[in-house]
């Protein structure tokens, strides 16, 4: 989203930094203001202090030295360090680098500070303070940024000659700071392992340093003895002081990083890296390799049962034992991760060759899948326990799961999966018997639902990383420059904050998913006909998992064209036949081909009674027509009448997806039309009884528009049309609080067209979903009194906009009229004054009471008072607004002064109150 392509927001926002830039770039005069309001709003942590740190990096990047000459303002920024938030201190570190790249003066003064910060009492401060001085080491590392100093004479003389020489100092000063790490926090030291890779991967000058102080921190973990197993010291990983578990070290972490840093200074990779001959390796380095090699070997030959791990162990986060167990647990399942992908490096290396072989693979998986299960099968933790801090740590793991596999690999292995076999079969030869057990062994495994099931949640956990931190990625591309800075330069910088490369991993695990849900569609079809067994319960969480992989693809592809344009590519024009509004023949945008595929997806998944894993397909494509309104709107809003027309269900959340497609198909007010029409139908299937001749019989009317509503699925057209109805309120009342100057006029508008519709649904009074009306019309309301107290505050005007009197003109009088009917309908469908006896007399002799009444009057009891009360404060502010502009609004309005009325009306019975009571 840098680029602002399709935001108005941002654009505006760009249009702003351009300016300023080139006002900077041409006037003397205005620098230090404009350097000072930058200051100025990033020592504030304002909201849009990223777009003045994004516009400080195009200052830095297109007019070095006029900032370099104001360097006391950066500085100033920098001795307040430990006061800013971690993220914008960040941030603005990584927006200044192209200014300390050629400043050397600044860059020591940087140095200073993070030295000082790497010994604060505050473990956030800490944390900032290696991530900046990683950037900076990777500032240094990258030549590009040297290419830019040199391509500015105005820089001293002095700045360049002294920048070979702090190159050195701070790459000293980071690796000293991380001999230092290695005996700090648990999370301090996972950012540290997940970054140093990469940092030394474009500056392979650190790395044989790096492996002199790994080397002995990992072999403090790794058994020594070949003889002994396991091959891994798991017990020092955690602590138990003072019967409080207390997470050591990050080991799976650690193995994963040296895992990667002997891969690149691998035979193939040498070159690559800088390293021209064995020579460049030092005694570090070689002895790390080794020793990485034979854990390899030996986590081959190891079980469960050498880590001490097996069914009856404590896994309890409600005692030290049970936790020190469960986080030995999550280690060993990162280092399998780490291990199978280091197998599939290999696999893939010798592929053809005789020495290839599935089984090390099949036996690293089988370890995993054990472990898994007796994982899943312990007792959850409760959120209020004794422990909860702890218990969070292990819940996060688990929400947040992290995979130890490389996209590479898992690109390896879906190409497996969708082949059902190994590309090396027919290469290998059958007449040796252990070779022939290799073979085999290789197809059942990539046949296996648990190892298809296994590598789609390791995809799962990539692109849940990618959208969990897809927000700091946007701003961190703003931090770089946005496209004033080198392309290569952002992607590094990103890739040291933890971006996944995940586009390479796109294609392959969409045409993965779709395969196994078509197949799947497939089975559950000919098995439908032929009256055979259903899928079984792992094919069932295949295919929900392959659901999910696909909605957290789209979920992430609206976000960038990257992914849409590829797609696109790899697609053909057949795809498009047969959905109607599409046309062959004509060229489609890029977002249609990838909607075609969604779209016969959605189909099949109905059609086949998957209306769980149709409920997903349907979020994902409910995403991508939002982000795509006029090339994929018309077509959308098509298929959710077409999926609600075949679907005779009563998933709820399948019905609220499908009508969310259909609302997201124009803007504003064509969403509420699709509402009011699907309503039409709904009206007439709760009144579907007519009577004709005798009146004790009565004829069932079909529904009159499209045939949407039926028995099962009233319920949740219902909850999908208000639940729709609730957000857009929601979006109302969020602009309205973001209205500085005068309202919108679109906004009453918009609010209108909600006011009728649930006008009508309490005029209908359905039995369902009264919890849900309710809320509505207290938003409703709320949003009305907001608008008008927006209008009494803002004095300056003192007219009201017609759209505003037309909202409380026309609708105000009937909603409330219709409110109060409706409060009258539920209290007596609750509990009918003539069961009242009947009720009391069965449940005493039964000696229970009927929980769910008593249920619904609690409930009652609550609402009721607080919707009179969102009314009565509306009506309040209505009045004032009136006697301020001089134009009766409450005109011809159902006040609410009966309000004693009706609560003498809505007052329970003796017996019923004492019952609730």
């Amino acid at each position: 989203g840098a680029a602002g392509e399709g935001n108005p927001l941002l654009m505006r926002i760009m249009l702003g930094v351009y300016i300023l830039t080139r006002a900077f770039e041409s006037h003397d005069a205005v620098r230090s203001d404009i350097l000072k309001q930058c200051q100025q709003e990033i020592l504030n942590d304002s909201d849009c202090s990223i777009y003045y740190i994004h516009l400080l990096a195009r200052l830095c990047i297109e007019c070095k030295p006029a900032v370099a000459e104001h360097s006391g303002l950066v500085k100033e920024c920098l001795d307040c360090f430990l006061v800013i938030l971690p993220g914008v201190a960040v941030h603005f570190f990584i927006s200044i680098l192209p200014l300390l790249a050629c400043t050397a003066d600044l860059k020591n003064y940087a140095v200073i500070v993070l030295r000082k910060a790497t010994f604060s009492r505050n473990y956030d401060h800490r944390l900032t303070a290696v991530k900046c001085l990683m950037h900076l080491a990777l500032a240094d590392a990258l030549p590009d940024f040297r290419t830019l100093v040199g391509s500015h004479a105005s820089c001293s003389q002095q700045s360049q000659v002294n920048l070979s020489a702090s190159i050195g100092e701070v790459g000293h000063d980071l690796l000293g700071f991380l001999r230092k790490g290695l005996k700090q926090q648990y999370s301090l030291r996972k950012m540290l392992y997940t970054g140093f890779a990469e940092l030394a991967r474009l500056k392979p000058a650190l790395s044989n340093q790096a492996f002199e102080m790994l080397l002995p921190h990992f072999n403090g973990f790794y058994e020594q003895d070949k003889d002994l197993q396991p091959p891994l010291r798991i017990e020092k990983c955690s602590s138990v002081v003072a019967s409080r578990f207390r997470p050591v070290e990050p080991l799976h972490s650690l193995v994963f990083c040296v895992q990667n840093l002997t891969r690149a200074f691998g035979e193939e990779r040498q070159e690559w890296m800088g390293f021209g001959s064995q020579g460049s390796r030092s005694p570090a380095c070689t002895r790390m390799i080794q020793d990485y090699g034979n854990l390899h070997q030996r986590m081959l030959n190891a079980n469960l049962e050498d880590f001490g791990i097996d069914k009856s162990m404590d896994l309890d986060v409600s005692t030290p034992a049970g936790q020190s167990n469960l986080h030995a647990c999550q280690i060993v399942l990162g280092c399998l991760e780490a291990m199978m992908d280091m197998e599939a490096l290999n696999m893939d290396k010798l592929t053809g060759t005789p020495r290839w072989s599935a089984r090390g693979l099949y036996q690293l998986f089988e370890m995993h899948n054990r472990l898994s299960k007796i994982v899943e099968k312990r007792v959850k933790p409760k959120k209020d326990g004794a422990d909860a801090g702890t218990a969070d740590f292990f819940r996060d793991c688990e929400d947040n799961k992290v995979t130890y596999m490389r996209a590479s690999s898992l690109v390896y292995f879906l190409d497996v999966l969708r082949a059902g076999e190994f590309a090396s079969m027919s290469q290998l030869p059958t007449d040796n018997p252990q070779q022939s057990y290799t073979q085999g062994t290789g197809t059942k495994l990539a046949r296996c639902s648990k190892f298809r099931l296994f590598i789609l949640r390791q995809c799962n956990s990539i692109m849940g990383a990618v959208s969990r931190a897809e927000v700091h990625h946007a701003k961190t591309r703003l931090a770089c420059g946005g496209s004033a800075q080198k392309e290569q330069i952002v992607r590094d910088v990103l890739k040291l904050e933890g971006q996944v490369d995940w586009f390479d991993l796109g294609m392959p695990l969409f045409k993965t998913c779709e395969t196994f849900i078509l197949a799947e569609c497939n089975v559950r079809r000919n098995g439908a006909s032929s009256q055979q067994h259903r899928s079984n319960q792992e094919e069932g969480q295949l295919l929900l998992e392959a659901c999910v992989s696909i909605e957290k693809l789209a979920s992430t592809a609206v976000s960038s064209d990257q992914f849409v344009q590829k797609f696109s590519q790899h697609s053909c024009r057949g795809e498009l036949e047969g959905i109607q509004g599409i046309s062959a023949a004509d060229d489609q945008p890029p977002c249609v081909y990838f909607y075609a595929h969604l779209h016969q997806l959605l189909l099949r998944l109905v059609e086949s009674r998957f209306f769980k894993e149709a409920e997903v397909v349907a979020n994902a494509i409910f995403r991508l027509s939002s982000c795509h309104p006029r090339e994929l709107g018309s077509l959308a809003s098509g298929l959710a009448y077409r999926v609600l027309q075949m679907s005779e269900t009563d998933h709820n959340g399948f019905i609220k997806a499908a009508i969310a497609i259909g609302v997201s198909f124009s803007s504003p007010p064509g969403d509420m039309d699709f509402c009011k029409e699907v309503f039409r139908d709904l009206d007439h299937y709760l009144q579907r009884y007519e009577y004709s001749g005798d009146p004790t019989q009565s004829q069932k009317k079909e529904g009159s528009y499209r045939g949407i509503v039926r028995e099962k699925t009233a319920h949740g057209v219902v909850v999908g049309i208000l639940s729709h109805c609730c957000d857009v309120t929601d979006d109302v009342v969020q602009r309205i609080s973001k209205t500085r100057s005068a309202l919108d006029p679109s906004v009453p508008q918009r609010l209108t067209h909600v006011l009728d519709l649930t006008r009508r649904f309490c005029k209908l009074a359905p039995e369902t979903a009264v919890d849900s009306i309710m809320r509505l019309l207290a938003k409703i309301y709320k949003a009305i009194g907001d608008m008008a107290k927006r209008m009494i505050a803002n004095k300056g005007t003192r007219s009201i906009h017609s759209s505003f009197v037309d909202l409380c003109e026309a609708y105000m009088h009937d909603l409330t009229a219709e409110v109060y009917e409706y409060i009258m309908v539920i209290n007596d469908e609750i509990l009918p004054d003539g069961e009242d006896e009947d009720w009391e007399k069965e449940n005493v002799d039964r000696g229970r009471a009927d929980k769910r009444v008593v249920s619904n009057l609690k409930k009652e009891a609550k609402r009721v008072p607080n919707l009179i009360y969102s009314i009565e404060d509306c009506e309040r502010k209505l009045i004032v607004l009136s006697k301020a502009n001089g134009v009766n609004l409450m005109k011809n309005a159902k006040r609410s002064t009966a309000r004693s009325v009706k609560f003498k009306d809505l007052e329970m019975p003796s017996s019923k109150r004492a019952r609730s009571e």
